[in-house]
């Protein structure tokens, strides 16, 4: 029978262990992203930001925002920019993604997934998953744009991409964040055949 001190202290380092893991995953109303576009340099972290069409602008005498276009020369298309998200505080959650958006004639995509994109692109072992609210288009002043999605806890990638797929027009992005708003949820297992 083992001594009761010696258990005592490998429950204690097995708690720490837990305590100390528990401690560096995400809590619940953590902000693990945030983008409000303020700093000079503040497109240098998001591929694609070269590309004609994207640029900061003033959104007011003190603030900046993100800003993307797709002429209607040049017919319906893509125009975005997209940043790699770390994974160590995405796995396994259920976050909130939002922002703020302002659009100026971006003409109705041909599917509800096309059109203004405000999405988290995640890849895992099983495929790749894309998350967004869908029918954003038109024009609008600011107004949110938000939605719920959960991380894969073997997720190997995970991107913010935000701009125009399959259309044309003007839209301004603002005050980006992903907010951890609780644990994924598990797969519930599949009910037995026979009799329980």
């Amino acid at each position: 029978m083992p001594h009761l001190p010696a258990v005592g202290l490998v429950l204690s380092g097995l708690l720490a262990i837990a305590s100390a893991v528990r401690a560096d995953a995400p809590r619940l109303g953590d902000v693990v992203f945030r983008a409000d576009f303020e700093a000079e340099d503040g497109l240098n972290q998001w591929e694609g930001a070269g590309q004609p069409g994207i640029r900061l602008e003033q959104r007011t005498a003190t603030s900046k925002c993100l800003y993307v276009e797709r002429p209607a020369t040049a017919g319906p298309g893509s125009n975005s920019v997209r940043t790699r998200l770390p994974l160590e505080n995405l796995r396994a959650t259920r976050v909130r993604v939002e922002g703020m958006v302002k659009a100026e004639n971006v003409a109705e995509p041909p599917n509800a997934w096309n059109g203004v994109k405000v999405m988290l692109h995640t890849v895992a072992p099983d495929g790749k998953h894309w998350a967004q609210q869908n029918g954003v288009f038109g024009t609008f002043d600011w107004k949110p744009v938000r939605f719920v999605t959960e991380v894969p806890s073997d997720a190997t990638e995970a991107w913010l991409v935000l701009g125009l797929e399959q259309t044309t027009g003007r839209v301004w992005f603002d005050d980006i964040k992903i907010t951890v708003i609780g644990a994924r949820r598990s797969v519930p297992a599949e009910k037995p055949s026979g009799p329980v």
